[in-house]
């Protein structure tokens, strides 16, 4: 969504058109459009097993953390900024602002996924910190 909110809005910012050149278009779509169909058909297929939903907001809280970690390191090694529009944003804390809204969007989106898996697929044991926790639970019932 971020992606191609920000991709018609002003493309220089996040593809600039003389990179259509070197990656097509269509590999665009394949990283952002594609993900999204095929992970909601996922979604609606499988009824995976996921830790409890702090365990996962937490291991994406990490991942969140790394990418960041990771986007700084590129910049303070190569001195590029990997996306574009860092470079436009220079009033003071722009940068962190913007990259602190991605990761709420992460994490919203993770909400929503989570939400969504309960809707389409009940609650069941695996909602349950451990398997322990599941069993103790059913035996009240």
């Amino acid at each position: 969504g971020a992606f191609w909110g920000l991709f018609y809005w002003k493309r220089a910012l996040i593809w600039p058109e003389s990179m259509d050149e070197v990656i097509p278009q269509t590999y665009g779509h394949m990283m952002h459009s594609f993900l999204a169909v095929f992970a909601l058909l996922e979604l609606i297929v499988f009824n995976h097993q996921y830790p409890s939903f702090n365990t996962g907001f937490a291991i994406c809280m990490i991942f969140a953390g790394c990418y960041v970690t990771w986007l700084y390191l590129v910049r303070y090694v190569s001195g590029i900024w990997a996306y574009p529009i860092l470079y436009k944003l220079t009033s003071p804390w722009n940068k962190e602002m913007f990259i602190g809204g991605v990761v709420s969007l992460l994490m919203a989106l993770y909400c929503i996924q989570h939400g969504l898996h309960h809707t389409v697929h009940g609650t069941n044991e695996e909602d349950y910190t451990t398997k322990e926790d599941a069993v103790i639970n059913q035996n009240k019932e």
